[in-house]
């Protein structure tokens, strides 16, 4: 599960930074996100928050489409 101190493990590698995160973290972290857009009233976070969720998924369906072979 994901802790309020999860993004103090990010490294940074040139502009982006990265984080070592389980599958099981991952959806924890895009259930967080989703909550997040689903109650904001800002559309352009709501916006942002819907892009974060979708590269998110993108991960998780590498991962699945790698065993599906």
């Amino acid at each position: 599960m994901i802790g309020a101190e999860f993004g103090r493990h990010a490294v940074v590698d040139g502009k982006r930074f990265r984080l070592n995160l389980s599958l099981d973290d991952i959806e924890d972290l895009q259930g967080h996100v989703a909550a997040e857009a689903n109650h904001t009233r800002d559309a352009k976070l709501r916006n942002r928050l819907d892009k974060i969720f979708l590269k998110l998924q993108g991960f998780l369906d590498r991962y699945d489409d790698q065993h599906d072979l």
